[in-house]
Formats: structure tokens, C-alpha cells, sequence
């Protein structure tokens, strides 16, 4: 979501931030018995870097931390793979919360648009309220899905989509809503994936939507015997 959102925004947004950032590379990636290491990150300077630990039947427990210009953000979510011989799709939710968000340009609300005389936070950016992201708390939640298929051994094409509702200090609840698809492909030990996509925000006073571009790489790791 995430996230995006997840390149440079227009000047000015007012908008809570997605709980995650990265999408991710394509599902099945890692095996019912391993864990893995993971990071991504994309144009306008977001990343997220996480961890997966493997459950019974399918399931994957996921942490993460992402972080951009306008926050920081912390996630727990599950993840559930389904795998055929060279198809495979998964699902994902999860809660997160952290600090982050931005109120400045709302076109309905002429006092809280910003201007010279507006207080200017640490990246430069003009504050209606004069708190900066890093002054407001913010928690939500995701859900998203992906699609996936094994073109050749080593590589696969994928897509993906997600939405995200967000809520912070003084910013009206935000709802996200991001799509992608990539490339992945195996390189010695890690799996690495490219993406292209698309993503928007909405809220009572601002909308604005971007291009998604976006690269990472996760390190699979065995953590149990398989059946």
C-alpha cells in the first residue's frame, strides 16, 4: 500500500498513511516449512523490511516495519499461500500502528491550507496544524491478494492488490488502494522481484493517486522439517 502509495505525492496532502508499504514479490515464494527475510521499496523513498515465520496448514506469520517521508509504521498480519505445480495465490491481513500522516492542502477547508506562513516540518514540508509526521500517531489495518505463476524455473510473473484504512492524529480516515505486477526470478539464494503499478488515497478532504514502482528481495530460511 503499500503504498502503499507510495511514490512522490502531490505538494501539500492531507492523508493517514497505509500501515504497509512494500507489496511484495509474488506468492509461494516460500515454502510451507521455511521463514524468510524480507525488503522492498520504491520510488519517492519508501521501504519495509520484515520477517515471516511459518504455521501449520498454509500459514505465515508476518512482522514488518516500513517507513517514508511522512512516518513510520509497525504491522503484524497473516498470510495464507494456496500452491498448485506452478500456480499459486496467497492472502493477507493484518493491523499495524506508528506514527505518521500529513494535514496540509485541503481543498474544502481553506484554513487548513498551507502557506508561507505555515509552520515548515524537518523534510521541508509546510504543517496546517503544526505537527509533523512524526508528532502524530496513527494505527489501521490492510488486506490484499496475489496471483502468481512460474513461467520457468527460476521465473515468475505475479500480480498483486491491496486497500488499507488508516486513521491519524488530526487527519481524517484515510482509505488506500494499490495493484501491481512484476517479475521475479531466483538468484542464487534469494528471491528477487521488480513491479509497476498503481495507487491512490481517499479521504474527506483529499484524494490523489501514482505511479508504483518498486523492486526487493526476501531470503528464504528452513525452520522446520517437511511432512
Amino acid at each position: 500500500m503499500a503504498l502503499g502509495a507510495l511514490v512522490a505525492l502531490g505538494c501539500n496532502p492531507t492523508f493517514a498513511p497505509p500501515m504497509r508499504l512494500a507489496h511484495g514479490g509474488g506468492p509461494g515464494r516460500i515454502a510451507p516449512t521455511h521463514g524468510a527475510v524480507f525488503a522492498g521499496g520504491g520510488l519517492g523513498g519508501y521501504g519495509t523490511l520484515g520477517v515471516a515465520v511459518p504455521l501449520p496448514d498454509g500459514f505465515h506469520l508476518e512482522a514488518s516495519g516500513s517507513a517514508w517521508e511522512y512516518g513510520a509504521t509497525g504491522a503484524l498480519g497473516m498470510r495464507y499461500t494456496h500452491r498448485t505445480r506452478r500456480l499459486a495465490m496467497d492472502g493477507e491481513f493484518g493491523l499495524g500502528g506508528g506514527a505518521g500522516g500529513t494535514l496540509c492542502g485541503n481543498d474544502d477547508r481553506p484554513d487548513e491550507i498551507c502557506n508561507a506562513a505555515s509552520p515548515m516540518g524537518p523534510m521541508g514540508a509546510r504543517r496546517a496544524d503544526g505537527l509533523d509526521a512524526w508528532s502524530r500517531y496513527t494505527f489501521g489495518g490492510y488486506a490484499g491478494v496475489g496471483l502468481g505463476a512460474r513461467v520457468w524455473r527460476s521465473l515468475g510473473v505475479f500480480g498483486r492488490t491491496r486497500v488499507q484504512l488508516s486513521r491519524a492524529r488530526n487527519v481524517p480516515t484515510t482509505f488506500w488502494a494499490s495493484a501491481m505486477g512484476g517479475i521475479e526470478w531466483t538468484l542464487g539464494p534469494f528471491e528477487l522481484y521488480v513491479g509497476v503499478g498503481w495507487a491512490a488515497y481517499f479521504n474527506q478532504d483529499d484524494q490523489d493517486n501514482s505511479l508504483v514502482l518498486e523492486g526487493g528481495l526476501s531470503l528464504p530460511f528452513p525452520v522446520r522439517a517437511a511432512p
